[in-house]
């Protein structure tokens, strides 16, 4: 779980966008979300989620790319599957999985101890007091 403290929200016809300082990562994440400013205020404390299908995994930092969360992590574990396989990250503190394809893990050729990129949609990040 990550721990965040909510430092700009700007609105506009129903829909949110969240600048999030994180405690435990030392980055800044963003999240999109519909109906959601009434429910929070700048500088509340609240706690981040997102799911671990919603993750996106790359060797190479990201430029030119929607992608806004990026989290650079150690690859801590592998487990394969058939079809889908599980890469657990460890990012400083925080530590959480990616469930991808076998077929794009098989591209991505990781090992446990490799560095690499995890970035999360904006749209994908879930936010509760």
């Amino acid at each position: 779980m990550i721990k965040a403290k909510i430092i700009q929200i700007s609105s506009k016809d129903g829909v949110s966008f969240f600048e999030l300082e994180c405690l435990n990562l030392g980055t800044n994440l963003y999240m999109l979300a519909l109906n959601e400013a009434s429910k929070f205020a700048l500088n509340d404390e609240v706690s981040l989620n997102f799911k671990s299908s919603d993750v996106v995994l790359s060797r190479l930092r990201l430029e030119a790319s929607s992608l806004e969360n990026e989290l650079k992590c150690e690859v801590a574990g592998i487990t394969r599957g058939e079809i889908l396989s599980i890469v657990s990250l460890k990012c400083e503190q925080l530590c959480f999985e990616a469930i991808i394809s076998d077929h794009a893990l098989k591209g991505l050729n990781l090992a446990v101890g490799e560095q690499l990129f995890a970035y999360v949609k904006s749209t994908s990040i879930h936010v509760s007091a």
